[in-house]
């Protein structure tokens, strides 16, 4: 299957051996909104168009930011409390205090 930005689509077209050969080559097998993240065609297609969203869509991208950051606090925790800090103040309050156990919302507010 070779996937193709069109526009706002990702669009999947079929290879020699796709869809279990009822796809003739260079067949639309399905596409995806880059917009909306709607899914149309056949479910063949949806797995690999999906992943291919999800590289590129700025959900994606932001889910993969979330990712490395993560990843670096994990690094940092035992030595830049600076960096984590500085962080977490930049978050909204009320974010903070959902952070924390219901039984200390009250002691934040």
């Amino acid at each position: 299957m070779i996937i193709k930005k069109k526009g706002n689509l990702l669009i999947a077209f079929a290879e020699e051996g796709d869809n279990e050969g009822r796809s003739k080559v260079g067949d639309k097998l399905g596409q995806v909104s880059l917009k909306t993240g709607k899914f149309t065609g056949n479910t063949c297609s949806m797995l690999k168009l999906r992943e291919e969203y999800d590289k590129i869509s700025p959900e994606g991208k932001l889910e993969k930011l979330v990712d490395r950051v993560i990843e670096q606090i994990r690094n940092d925790i035992n030595h830049d409390w600076d960096a984590i800090s500085e962080l977490l103040k930049s978050c909204p309050k009320k974010n903070l205090i959902a952070f924390l156990p219901e039984e200390e919302w009250n002691n934040f507010k």
